[in-house]
C-alpha cells in the first residue's frame, strides 16, 4: 500500500510540473474577449500611473512658485522694514523697488476685489531716500483701501506710473474708487483732517505724504479728484 501511494505521489508531481513547463514555455491562447479585457486593465493601469505622474509634476511646480513667492515677499519685507527705520540715501532701480513695496502691501488686499499695476520705465535709477518712496506708496495704498474704495462692489484698481520728464520724475497714482468730494478736496493735506475720526482716523497719512514728497523729497504733490471717476496724486521729483 505504500508504494502505490509512492506511486500515484510521484505521478502528480510528474504531471505538475509538466503542465508548469508547458504554460511556461507555451502559454495557452487567450479569446478576444481576455485579451481585449488585459489590454484595456494594462492601459487603464498606465494611465492612472500617468495621471499620478503629471498631477505629482503640478503639485511640486506649485509648491516651487509658492516658495519662490514667500521667499520674494520676506525679502519685501525686510528691505522695506530697513529702509524706513533708515534715513541714508541710495541709488534705487525705481520699478524693482516699487514692485517690492506693493509686494509687501499686498496681504492687506489679497481676499478682495483690489489690483495694483505698475507702469515704469526699466531703465529708471533714482538716488533718493528709498524709505521715503516706502512710506509715501503705503500711505497711498491704504488711502485708497480705507477710503477710495470704501463700500465699492466693483473691481478696485490702483495705478502707479512712473515717467522722466527732461530732469524730472513724474510719478502719478491713481485708483478707480469713489473719489473725493470738492469741499474736501482742498484740505486733504492738513494735518488731522480726517472724515474717519469715529473709526479710529488720524487724519495724517496724507499729511505725511505731503511732508514727505516737498520737505524730504524736495518734490512737489498735487491730488485731483472726481466724485464717481476716482483719484489721482501727482508727484515730481528731481533726479
Amino acid at each position: 500500500a505504500e508504494k502505490i501511494v509512492w506511486r500515484n505521489a510521484r505521478r502528480s508531481a510528474y504531471c505538475w510540473g509538466e503542465v508548469w513547463f508547458t504554460n511556461a514555455i507555451s502559454p495557452p491562447a487567450l479569446s478576444d474577449a481576455n485579451l481585449k479585457v488585459l489590454f484595456f486593465q494594462r492601459a487603464k493601469d498606465l494611465s492612472l500611473n500617468f495621471n499620478f505622474i503629471e498631477q505629482s509634476k503640478i503639485g511640486a511646480d506649485l509648491t516651487l512658485r509658492n516658495l519662490e513667492r514667500a521667499a520674494n515677499l520676506i525679502q519685501s519685507f525686510k528691505q522695506v522694514a530697513v529702509d524706513q527705520t533708515s534715513d541714508s540715501k541710495r541709488v534705487i532701480h525705481l520699478k524693482h523697488y516699487i514692485e517690492g513695496v506693493i509686494t509687501s502691501l499686498e496681504p492687506k488686499w489679497k481676499t478682495t476685489q483690489r489690483r495694483v499695476e505698475i507702469e515704469c520705465t526699466e531703465t529708471i535709477e533714482l538716488e533718493t531716500y528709498p524709505g521715503a518712496i516706502a512710506q509715501i506708496i503705503t500711505n497711498l495704498v491704504t488711502n485708497s483701501l480705507l477710503h477710495g474704495f470704501e463700500g465699492f462692489t466693483e473691481e478696485g484698481v490702483m495705478k502707479i506710473k512712473v515717467e522722466r520728464e527732461s530732469s524730472n520724475i513724474i510719478m502719478k497714482y491713481s485708483d478707480n474708487g469713489r473719489g473725493i468730494p470738492p469741499e474736501i478736496l482742498p484740505r486733504i493735506f492738513d494735518p488731522f483732517f480726517t472724515t474717519k475720526q469715529a473709526q479710529g482716523g488720524t487724519g495724517l497719512g496724507m499729511h505725511i505724504v505731503y511732508n514727505l514728497v516737498t520737505q524730504k523729497l524736495a518734490g512737489k504733490v498735487r491730488c485731483e479728484s472726481e466724485m464717481g471717476k476716482g483719484t489721482t496724486f501727482i508727484i515730481e521729483l528731481l533726479m
